[in-house]
């Protein structure tokens, strides 16, 4: 969807993965309104947004690695609806999860395009998530294979998240040691 198009409702059919994410990054910056006139119920676009958002959470599979690449790029944590960086983190961790240890290393070795200030939604909840049960051996596997300086963002993430306590430690040992 070019700039210069207004978006009508149903275009994010003929979209692609691509162009989706920048119509939820317009939606998020304020460029495409989904209110009425009113401002208080969801217009077209704004149905349409909440559509394509629970695909790509539904649907992991569907995104590919520049996908991710593009979302990374894109989390704003000074978004006035914060809960739709949290779907887009959730989108991220979703799909590493579907794809396992490739896509992992694949988040890892992309963290510093996550801007500055979309690191806690971008860096901290899909971080977390992958320490949990489901994901998280196959996170310490993908740690292995990260540089340096990965390891050392992944040590700062760390430290500024306050849950899996256990998993923590042992993901900051599997860091410094460099064994699993």
């Amino acid at each position: 969807m070019e700039n210069d198009q207004v978006y009508k409702a149903g275009d994010y059919k003929q979209m692609t993965n691509s162009e989706k994410i920048d119509f939820m990054y317009k939606v998020h910056c304020g460029e495409i309104s989904i209110f009425e006139e009113g401002g208080y119920d969801f217009s077209e676009a704004g149905t349409d947004f909440h559509v394509v958002e629970d695909e790509f959470i539904a649907h992991p599979e569907s995104l590919e690695s520049e996908d991710i690449l593009h979302i990374l790029r894109i989390f704003n944590d000074g978004c006035f609806e914060i809960t739709w960086q949290f779907h887009m983190a959730a989108m991220v961790f979703k799909n590493c999860a579907y794809y396992g240890k490739s896509r992992i290393c694949f988040y890892l070795e992309h963290l510093q395009e996550v801007p500055e200030n979309g690191q806690f939604h971008g860096w901290h909840f899909p971080i977390q998530w992958l320490m949990g049960e489901e994901t998280f051996s196959v996170l310490k596997e993908a740690v292995l294979e990260q540089t340096e300086q990965t390891k050392e963002i992944l040590l700062q993430i760390l430290d500024e998240i306050d849950v899996y306590e256990t998993e923590k430690e042992e993901l900051k040992n599997v860091i410094i040691s460099g064994t699993d």
